[in-house]
């Protein structure tokens, strides 16, 4: 079967073979293995590289499926030789493989991945943005995205955008009357609404250098402590 692939993590297992998780297009997350790729002179090795859009056909195997005549069609180098782009897309890679069952087929999912991807290697500077935009994208898709319009808990409509928390118990807004009652939240910076609604925020650029609501919402959310985060923030300090 051929399909076409993002390749999101590699696993050595025997002497020269590798396990490679990719979400494709056709199938949705699948484990497959690459035979004798770990050889010297292996041509499919550059191709199954982490991040990689790949196609390749799949062959039964008796354990797994075996990848064959895997071919990159995207290397996302400018994306790759920027630090900060390449830690935001191994958020990407680390989202698709701890979230997500395997085969589980979604267009809108794959779509929104290579868009993602294709974003960073035009904008690698942009990092940072591309990184928030993605993923309040990809709470909404999910349906994890917390109501922005009234306060949670009063149903007051949401008018000052000055003072706001954000409860992660409720996924929604807290208006200042409620925050001030003892309700819990996370009080919300302006960048933050910022990135909440997809709008832009420019200032010194210092307040992009540390984790944001959103980082928080989705450990919440999927109670994962996502180490791709840690090492965005390492690199873009």
């Amino acid at each position: 079967m051929l399909t076409k692939a993002i390749i999101i993590k590699k696993q050595n297992t025997n002497e020269y073979d590798q396990l490679i998780t990719c979400y494709t297009k056709e199938l949705g997350k699948i484990t497959a293995i690459a035979k004798s790729i770990l050889k010297p002179g292996s041509v499919q090795a550059m191709h199954l590289d982490v991040l990689n859009l790949v196609e390749f056909d799949l062959v039964d195997g008796r354990a797994m499926p075996i990848i064959t005549g895997a071919q990159g069609e995207n290397f996302y180098a400018r994306m790759k030789n920027f630090l900060p782009a390449l830690a935001a897309g191994y958020f990407l890679a680390e989202v698709l493989d701890k979230i997500f069952f395997e085969e589980e087929k979604d267009i809108k999912l794959w779509n929104f991945a290579a868009d993602f991807l294709n974003r960073l290697e035009a904008e690698p500077e942009r990092a940072t943005a591309i990184l928030r935009s993605g993923q309040a994208t990809l709470l909404k898709l999910l349906g994890y995205f917390p109501m922005l319009e009234k306060c949670v808990f009063c149903s007051a409509e949401m008018k000052n955008t000055d003072r706001l928390a954000l409860s992660l118990e409720m996924g929604g807004l807290l208006c200042q009357n409620c925050f001030l009652r003892g309700f819990r939240g996370v009080f919300l910076k302006k960048e933050d609404w910022a990135a909440l609604i997809s709008a832009p925020f420019t200032n010194d650029g210092a307040s992009n250098k540390g984790r944001s609501v959103l980082d928080g919402l989705f450990e919440y959310t999927f109670d994962i402590r996502f180490q791709s985060l840690d090492f965005f923030y390492q690199v873009v300090r």
